[in-house]
């Protein structure tokens, strides 16, 4: 089957991330919302926010965007989704 590698490209730098692009960070992944802001499950505030990385308006977004490790693209869904159900599925079915 499809690997997510297969399914997503890099991007190199917060510049080129588009809306929709997952965000990787140490222990954390984000989706890109556009306009130098992200998406993400914010363990400070316990709660989905937003976060500017570019430019940073608080700790956080400094923290972040200092930290990123990448981007990724997704530009196969169909492919990236035949990666997860074959991932997550239960052992006995595999």
């Amino acid at each position: 089957g499809a690997r997510y590698g297969d399914a997503a490209r890099a991007v190199a730098s917060l510049e080129e991330l588009q809306p929709g692009d997952l965000v990787f960070f140490p222990g954390h992944v984000g989706i890109w919302a556009g306009e130098g802001t992200m998406i993400h499950a914010s363990g400070t505030l316990g709660m989905v926010s937003m976060t500017r990385l570019e430019p940073p308006t608080d700790a956080d977004g400094k923290i972040l965007r200092d930290t990123m490790i990448q981007g990724r693209r997704l530009t196969e869904l169909s492919d990236f989704s035949s990666h997860l159900e074959a991932n997550l599925a239960p052992p006995e079915a595999q």
